[in-house]
């Protein structure tokens, strides 16, 4: 079996915390090389986690042809920039979710991937976890009848306003940060997409990023998706499968 070699971009918490550890446990995957546009914190996190090389900026590592694949936990606003950069040095992509802001920036990149011949991934970890596949195993049985309805919420209480996910110019705002994981679940549940959507927000005082969200999604066989987001409220991480006799 070959070893993906992954080179870091950024010095991220989630890369440092959860990707890194998670590539270095990998029985296929080995993470090379890592860099920050400060290269003492790039040598620092590298000391900590045994990581071989450096660099000071991201074009650098981009350059390394030792380097097969590359994962972007960056800020949103930076997602479609340095995909399409790694793209053109023919480097397999995972980007952090959101992949990117809007539909126009979703079709840049994907063109991009396709027209470098890589592979592009977001990273949306939970649809590998085996209790999700445990669901679409109960749902595939018939056991909770005729499906017709999801509901999925995640949330959390967040305070401070310097955080990045409260700034608007980086891509900041509930659905970005942890409503993507609501849409991303209900349409990879049901398999499909939706053919109307239905969303409403609302903005803590001051600030220029939704803080809550929630909203509909129809199906063209029936079914419907009821998803929210939200900075203001308690920890929330849960879906609802409906189904005619049960619910999971």
């Amino acid at each position: 079996m070959s070893t993906v070699k992954f080179g870091i971009l950024s010095t991220a918490n989630i890369g440092k915390t959860q990707v890194i550890p998670a590539i270095q446990r990998s029985e296929n995957a080995e993470a090379v090389a890592i860099a920050s546009r400060n290269i003492n914190n790039a040598k620092e996190v590298a000391a900590e986690l045994s990581i071989e090389k450096t660099y000071g900026t991201y074009e650098e590592l981009l350059e390394d042809q030792e380097i097969d694949a590359v994962y972007i936990p960056l800020p949103n606003s930076l997602h479609k920039e340095w995909i399409i950069k790694a793209c053109e040095n023919k480097k397999h992509v995972l980007c952090e979710k959101p992949i990117a802001l809007n539909n126009q920036e979703l079709e840049e990149i994907v063109s991009a991937a396709n027209r470098h011949n890589v592979l592009l991934m977001e990273a949306f970890m939970y649809q590998f976890h085996p209790q999700h596949d445990k669901v679409k195993e109960i749902i595939a049985s018939g056991e909770i009848g005729e499906v017709s309805l999801m509901r999925a919420s995640f949330s959390f209480y967040l305070e401070d306003r310097s955080n990045i996910r409260l700034i608007n110019e980086l891509g900041g705002g509930s659905m970005y940060d942890v409503g993507c994981y609501t849409l991303h679940s209900i349409r990879n549940i049901f398999a499909q997409e939706p053919s109307s959507v239905f969303a409403t927000e609302t903005k803590r005082n001051g600030l220029d990023v939704d803080t809550t969200m929630s909203g509909v999604l129809t199906f063209a066989d029936g079914k419907m998706g009821v998803f929210d987001s939200s900075f203001d409220s308690v920890h929330r991480q849960n879906y609802e499968v409906v189904g005619s006799i049960g619910t999971i």
